[in-house]
């Protein structure tokens, strides 16, 4: 049966900074738009700046909506924001009238549910972030297990995370994000390379920035020639800075602000990606490092980047939140060129599996089956 192409609303968050969860909304967003669906970006956050280019086929709809998740007021005044925005959520989608929602967190889908959108519109979450680290007090966790098992589906980054939602909901399907491949084809970054490390990362704890300094002291004093350029925002910024001053690292650990859509020049000009964090879904660092032909270095986590590297093959991984160990793994790549080599041409190669036309005929068949 052919798939009818109809409307879809994606319910999302704040989109206004350089992440990765911000990239594969609006990159999803914009492929879907491409492929002849009507689809509408719903942010319910204050803000309702892009920081990436959205199509101009896609609506852009903003209504800030918090659902009483906020620190403002008392139980009283929050659990009645709670309603009211139930109540509002409700005319938003009546208006919109969806055959197709999808929700990027979880108290976005738990409030599709309870407002009933699911009487004239399909519902599935999105989930972007790893199961672990999503804490929820009694109120929400009731609601969420309560609403989840009420969705038509939950669409997970990987199998790891997928595993978790089937106790939840039997229909978790796997639906990867993607990477548009670069218009020049492989590059020689196993090789030649201006700065030998690069990583791409938010200053805060779940990234592991301490992880990143930690091993950053043990490479760059064992390799003084060393160059290793860390492109990123975040709350740690200042502490990463004068990390940087104390330990007189400065020649070395270059620090870079995240101001820029497109990073192809900075990864075409490392020899190595370093990945530290702590948690992850499925980082679209790796993703966009592979499609340059850019070896990965990383914690194996509890999910997300073993999905992404083989170790070996296309980069390497290593125990999580060990920054000893990640830095060895480091150094002997960076002492031996001809594996970086080997290794970058795999990345490339390894890369096709997540272009686009593959990832999205995983949301055709999606849609499809609730036709």
């Amino acid at each position: 049966m052919k798939l009818l192409k109809k409307n879809i609303v994606i319910a999302t968050s704040y989109l206004s900074v350089p992440g990765g969860y911000e990239k594969a909304m609006i990159s999803t967003t914009n492929l879907l738009a491409r492929k002849g669906w009507s689809v509408s970006l719903l942010i319910l956050d204050k803000n309702p700046a892009a920081w990436y280019p959205v199509d101009p086929a896609v609506r852009l709809v903003h209504h800030p909506l918090n659902f009483g998740i906020t620190k403002a007021g008392n139980t009283f005044t929050r659990k009645a924001r709670f309603l009211l925005d139930l109540r509002s959520f409700r005319k938003i989608l009546k208006a919109l009238r969806p055959d197709y929602l999808v929700c990027s967190e979880y108290h976005f889908a738990v409030a599709a549910v309870l407002c009933g959108a699911g009487k004239f519109t399909r519902l599935f979450s999105w989930e972007h972030h790893h199961y672990k680290t999503q804490r929820r007090n009694s109120f929400w966790n009731i609601l969420f297990r309560y609403a989840y098992k009420r969705l038509d589906a939950v669409i997970c980054l990987n199998p790891d995370e997928q595993s978790f939602y089937r106790s939840l909901n039997k229909q978790a399907v796997v639906i990867p994000n993607f990477m548009e491949a670069p218009q020049y084809g492989i590059t020689e970054n196993g090789s030649e390379a201006k700065t030998d490390l690069l990583s791409v990362t938010r200053f805060n704890r779940i990234k592991g920035i301490d992880l990143l300094m930690e091993t950053a002291k043990i490479v760059l004093k064992q390799r003084p020639g060393t160059k290793w350029k860390v492109i990123g925002y975040g709350e740690q910024e200042a502490e990463f800075l004068a990390f940087i001053r104390e330990e007189g690292l400065a020649e070395q650990l270059l620090f870079q602000p995240a101001d820029k859509t497109d990073l192809s020049t900075e990864y075409r000009g490392a020899g190595i990606l370093v990945m530290t964090s702590r948690n992850e879904c499925f980082p679209l660092v790796l993703l966009e490092a592979l499609s340059n032909g850019l070896p990965c270095v990383s914690f194996d986590c509890d999910t997300g980047p073993r999905h992404i590297v083989q170790s070996g093959y296309n980069g390497l991984l290593t125990e999580k939140e060990n920054p000893g160990l990640l830095a060895a793994a480091i150094l002997g790549l960076l002492n031996n060129p001809a594996k970086r080599k080997e290794l970058a041409a795999h990345a490339f190669i390894s890369s096709a599996a997540f272009a686009p036309d593959i990832v999205y005929r995983h949301w055709e068949k999606l849609f499809h089956r609730f036709q």
